[in-house]
């Protein structure tokens, strides 16, 4: 089972290392830049972020933040 998230719970900070992907299995997530905590995505169930990262070892790009429980 996948860990369960509280609203505005953060999943990744922009800037941390990485070396997993995500799927959201219920829910929404809030993808943000920093510093202007600009939102440039909103994933739902089903959607995934998190892979790029994964892939190559760069660090994260972008906050993940939970919207409501997730």
């Amino acid at each position: 089972p996948g860990a369960a998230l509280r609203r505005r719970e953060r999943v990744v900070r922009q800037g941390d290392a990485g070396r997993s992907m995500f799927v959201v299995l219920d829910g929404r997530v809030r993808v943000t830049l920093e510093p202007s905590g600009q939102e440039v995505a909103v994933t739902v169930h089903g959607g995934f972020f998190g892979g790029m990262s994964m892939l190559t070892g760069e660090p994260r790009t972008a906050t993940v933040s939970a919207l409501g429980d997730a």
